[in-house]
């Protein structure tokens, strides 16, 4: 009786596959029956598997490389120590070298000593100045005794009655009132020779209003100026 297998066909590459398998037990177990046997022969006739390149330690260069980086590390850190310490020790010889050049006071003479000591001047004095008191011909000069003639020299109309009337509520009692011949620029108050001293006393009340006022010798053969005694003349 014929009996067929159930099993199915191969295809050419699973023959192909399973040849190249069978192989490959082969040499193992006949490379295990060399170790077995232990003939050295046998031994070094095997075959030896490849090293791949990918299997050599890499890890070499990258030590070679740590190593330089920390040696150079190192150098740097020992060239920087010894810079620092040279330096603070330059400045420390400078400083005591300057210590020295300095002489105490105790080593110093007499004579140089006085010299360092500024000398303490006694405090000057202040001189008091006080104002001078009033010359007794101002003092004496009575405002009702003046008499006091205002023109109107280009002032605005009716200003020098109004300043008589204050002359007059100041004092001045001896007050007039009129219009100068020409035209004038200012306040100018004109006294007669030798009547200096009533001009000041005047001349004290009328700044009040006038500021710039100018007090002036009357000039002789002036009709304005030479009016009266004193005359104050307004002008523009």
């Amino acid at each position: 009786m014929i009996y067929c297998s159930e099993r199915p066909a191969l295809s050419l590459r699973e023959y192909g596959n399973t040849k190249s398998m069978k192989k490959s037990s082969d040499i193992h177990n006949e490379d295990k029956a060399a170790f077995s046997s232990g003939s050295p022969e046998q031994a070094d006739s095997l075959p030896v598997a490849p090293v791949r390149e990918s299997e050599v330690d890499k890890s070499e260069p990258n030590e070679a490389l740590f190593g330089v980086i920390l040696i150079f590390c190192l150098i740097v850190s020992l060239i920087a120590a010894t810079g620092y310490f040279g330096l603070a020790g330059y400045r420390y010889f400078k400083r005591v070298q300057a210590e020295k050049a300095i002489p105490s006071i105790e080593a110093l003479p007499k004579a140089e000593v006085a010299e360092l000591v500024p000398e303490t001047s006694a405090p000057v004095e202040k001189e008091v100045t006080t104002p001078p008191a009033p010359s007794p011909e101002v003092a004496a000069v009575d405002k009702k005794t003046l008499s006091i003639k205002i023109l109107n020299g280009g002032a605005a109309k009716g200003l020098a009655g109004t300043y008589a009337e204050k002359l007059k509520a100041a004092g001045f009692s001896k007050t007039i009132v009129g219009n100068a011949f020409g035209d004038y620029t200012g306040q100018t108050l004109y006294y007669a020779k030798g009547q200096s001293a009533g001009a000041d006393v005047i001349k004290a009340e009328a700044v009040k209003a006038y500021p710039a006022l100018v007090i002036k010798e009357a000039p002789a053969g002036d009709k304005d100026a030479s009016a009266a005694t004193y005359v104050l003349i307004l002008g523009r």
